[in-house]
């Protein structure tokens, strides 16, 4: 998995770390994630978080700047921003990955958190809204059960038998 940088920023978007490169970003994000389980910010999680699975890695929470601009610019009567990549992440002859400035997602999530702090209901649906992306990255990487069966099997697996008593 290529490599890429990270700084640790305060919930207003201002960074209080030096920047950190890894020359895997995938090793990095799972020793991250297992000692402080922050809240990632990213460009979007379509672009980020496939390569993260592919890799085994999974993250709590995320910050999906492209879901959170759009979410912004309807709540100010303007149309969604268009998608910085492209919905088909299936790899190409000659793809490379996008480079990403990181002082343009640090600049990105600041101006955001300015417009978002303080009203809890727009803090809230943005923290769903992103939890959504994951959710909606996980179900597309490891597929829905296509049975009652399988369902119940992984729901067992994931979060324990089911309790007695309700039907």
């Amino acid at each position: 998995v290529r490599g890429a940088s990270t700084v640790t920023v305060d919930e207003n978007g201002t960074p209080d770390a030096a920047v950190r490169h890894h020359r895997d970003l995938a090793a990095a994000v799972a020793d991250i994630e297992a000692a402080d389980r922050p809240r990632w910010v990213w460009t979007s999680t379509s672009s980020v978080y496939g390569e993260l699975l592919r890799a085994g890695v999974r993250v709590q929470r995320c910050h999906d700047l492209a879901t959170t601009g759009a979410i912004l610019s309807m709540r100010e009567g303007l149309p969604p921003p268009p998608a910085d990549d492209p919905v088909d992440e299936r790899p190409g002859l000659f793809d490379a990955a996008p480079a990403v400035d990181l002082d343009t997602v640090i600049s990105r999530f600041a101006d955001q958190r300015r417009r978002i702090t303080g009203d809890p209901r727009l803090e809230l649906l943005v923290a769903a809204e992103s939890a959504g992306t994951l959710a909606a990255a996980e179900m597309g990487f490891g597929g829905l059960p296509f049975s009652a069966e399988s369902h119940r099997r992984h729901l067992e697996r994931t979060l324990g038998p089911r309790p007695t008593g309700y039907e």
